[in-house]
């Protein structure tokens, strides 16, 4: 990994020119602000985990990758060797659904908080067995 002052410096020799030090940087950063939204495969990350019964919410405690993703693409759950994908669904619904913490079963929604203090992805319902757990972010 290159840092800055060695990516500006190799631009500038480059460009043969000593005069744009403070126009490179600016290109740099508008580089930067431009792709840092982008996916790109090497930054894909693919793990998997089983779920706990009787637990929803999962942290890096379970799987170091859930606090360095910041998006997720998908989840699939096996449910008897069967891949199921579960349903995006966002945090307020969860909650709403899941009000009392009773209602237990097979997932079928989740939710990921990568803003929250310890990032957590959140299974609907609460699994009722061990599944195997694999997430695409």
């Amino acid at each position: 990994m290159s840092t800055l002052l060695v990516m500006k410096t190799r631009i500038a020799d480059e460009l043969a020119r000593s005069d744009l030090t403070s126009q490179i940087g600016y290109a740099i950063s508008d580089a930067i602000a431009c792709y840092q939204d982008k996916e790109f495969h090497f930054s894909e990350q693919r793990f998997d985990f089983p779920t706990v019964v009787d637990r929803e919410f999962y942290t890096s405690v379970d799987h170091a990758n859930l606090a360095l993703i910041e998006k997720i693409e998908w989840v699939k759950l096996y449910i008897s060797d069967t891949p199921t994908t579960l349903k995006s669904m966002t945090p307020s619904r969860i909650e709403s659904a899941q009000a009392n913490g009773t209602f237990k079963g097979d997932p079928y929604g989740y939710c990921y908080m990568p803003e929250s203090v310890a990032p957590a992805l959140r299974l609907y319902p609460i699994p009722n067995e061990v599944y195997p757990l694999i997430v695409d972010g």
